[in-house]
């Protein structure tokens, strides 16, 4: 316990700002208690928190529509709220978390009046204009994957303390890149200040995407998308291909992907800014990079959600790397999911 508290209060002592030190306790008691207390709180330090948070309170009935990953986000951060189903265009007559799935359809004969809650980030611009175009009022409309699409974009650049970190000639490892999206904003958002960029996506489909978008985007000739997980040793291990952002190591996954050490994949290269979101294995990948992290001392924007104790285990390891870090912490979601551990 008490090298426990000694790592707590060195975190602590780590943190640049007042928002990071609240977010940090916050989300340490949440691990802790699951009391949504603590991340309405955390949600609460955006402005798109705090708009869901007061719309969310009205007295109506409440629904989310799209059964689908954020739905189910919604469902388990908001487990206070009695929700009356979800709506989906394609999973009707299913039950999904507990709750029953209806049909548009259904919704517009029973529950027209009552609040929806938009729950998709890719899809919720066509989920809007289908309930706009079938005459639901705005005011009936809470447009939840609007919030975390547009928190997104800011999502791992979001302090101001970073464009004073960033190399020049480094290079940007993207881990975790899904369909090139961040690396595509990491080249706008740095003026194209980087060298090159090193994606690692071990899902097939998601690394063609990710292909495509990083051949498009700023120094495209430079870029690699490495097929590959990252880990603490090479290994082979099983994985769970989604095809989306939830991809993910897991012991009953269907397909195996080869996994190895960042260190060994860019030994010869000046890395400027690791960028890390790969649904629990931060932990891994982080002792993956030491040496990396140690010789460049780079700009790291790592995900502390997945697992209760990144939130203390992640940043000791990265102070027991370099003990001159300054740490911070964003929030990117209206939900649980998407808090962000920053070091400079």
């Amino acid at each position: 316990m008490d090298h426990f508290l000694e790592d707590i209060n060195k975190i602590y002592s780590h943190l640049g700002n007042l928002v990071s030190k609240q977010i940090f306790a916050d989300r340490l008691m949440y691990n802790i208690t699951d009391d949504i207390h603590f991340i309405r709180n955390i949600v609460g330090t955006t402005e798109e928190g705090r708009e869901f948070l007061a719309r969310v309170r009205c007295d109506k009935k409440k629904l989310i529509f799209g059964a689908g990953i954020w739905g189910k986000e919604i469902l388990d951060t908001y487990k206070d709220i009695s929700f009356e189903c979800f709506v989906d265009n394609k999973r009707s007559g299913k039950i999904y978390e507990g709750l029953p799935v209806i049909s548009f359809d259904e919704y517009m004969e029973k529950y027209k009046n009552e609040i929806i809650i938009i729950s998709s980030r890719l899809y919720h611009k066509e989920l809007y204009q289908q309930l706009r175009e079938n005459g639901i009022s705005d005011e009936n409309i809470i447009n939840a994957g609007k919030f975390t699409d547009v928190m997104s974009k800011r999502q791992y650049f979001d302090i101001p303390e970073l464009k004073n970190g960033i190399e020049e000639e480094g290079c940007f490892v993207d881990a975790g890149s899904f369909d090139g999206r961040t690396s595509k904003i990491f080249t706008e958002w740095c003026g194209g200040r980087f060298q090159k960029i090193f994606a690692f996506e071990p899902d097939t489909k998601n690394a063609v995407k990710c292909e495509d978008t990083l051949q498009n985007c700023a120094g495209g000739g430079k870029n690699s998308v490495i097929r590959k997980g990252l880990w603490d040793k090479d290994d082979v291990l099983c994985f769970k291909a989604y095809s989306n952002g939830a991809s993910r190591v897991e012991e009953n996954g269907e397909i195996k992907i080869p996994v190895g050490r960042l260190d060994d994949m860019v030994m010869d290269e000046r890395v400027a800014f690791i960028k890390m979101d790969i649904e629990g294995s931060e932990y891994n990948a982080l002792l993956g990079a030491r040496e990396t992290i140690v010789r460049n001392r780079p700009i790291l924007a790592i995900s502390i959600y997945h697992r209760k104790e990144d939130i203390w285990v992640l940043p000791s390891v990265i102070l027991e790397m370099v003990p001159d870090y300054k740490l911070y912490f964003g929030h990117y979601s209206i939900a649980a999911a998407e808090t962000v551990l920053y070091a400079i």
